[in-house]
């Protein structure tokens, strides 16, 4: 139940934005335990640099049985131009990413490939100067401190 829950969430935070056509594309921040988005940033090159470098370091996929956290947070950021992901698990052009901030586990990625189809990756990088350009605390959402790849 718990899982289903959560799952009509993340469709509906992925959906948010796609209803609505927007001239400019924007960064959304969706809390996961209040069920919304609470912050919404405008893309910038430092933003989508900070994500094509989480793209360029995945290491694996997430091997959980349920990738999607249950609490955290979570950033939709669109890219333009679409990046280009080529490693074991997928080779395909991504045009939104979605970082994952578990409260208790590390990050991870979620891309869709063009068959609408998730993946959920594993990655190495730094992700405060991800969310110090975001102007996000980790403390204003209650998070644990977050350490990759240590």
């Amino acid at each position: 139940m718990i899982n289903k829950v959560i799952l009509s969430l993340v469709i509906s935070f992925l959906v948010s934005t796609s209803t609505a056509v927007q001239a400019e594309k924007q960064v959304e921040i969706f809390d996961i335990g209040k069920g919304e988005v609470t912050m919404v940033v405008q893309l910038n090159s430092g933003i989508q640099k900070e994500v094509e470098t989480f793209l360029k370091s995945i290491t694996d996929v997430n091997r959980m049985l349920n990738p999607v956290p249950r609490d955290g947070f979570m950033v939709k950021v669109p890219l333009e131009p679409a990046y280009l992901i080529q490693n074991k698990w997928l080779n395909d052009l991504v045009d939104e990413v979605i970082v994952m901030f578990p409260s208790k586990n590390d990050p991870c990625l979620m891309v869709f490939d063009n068959e609408n189809r998730a993946h959920f990756f594993m990655f190495t990088g730094e992700t405060d100067t991800f969310l110090t350009t975001l102007n996000i605390e980790t403390q204003d959402l209650k998070m644990r401190s977050i350490c990759v790849g240590s």
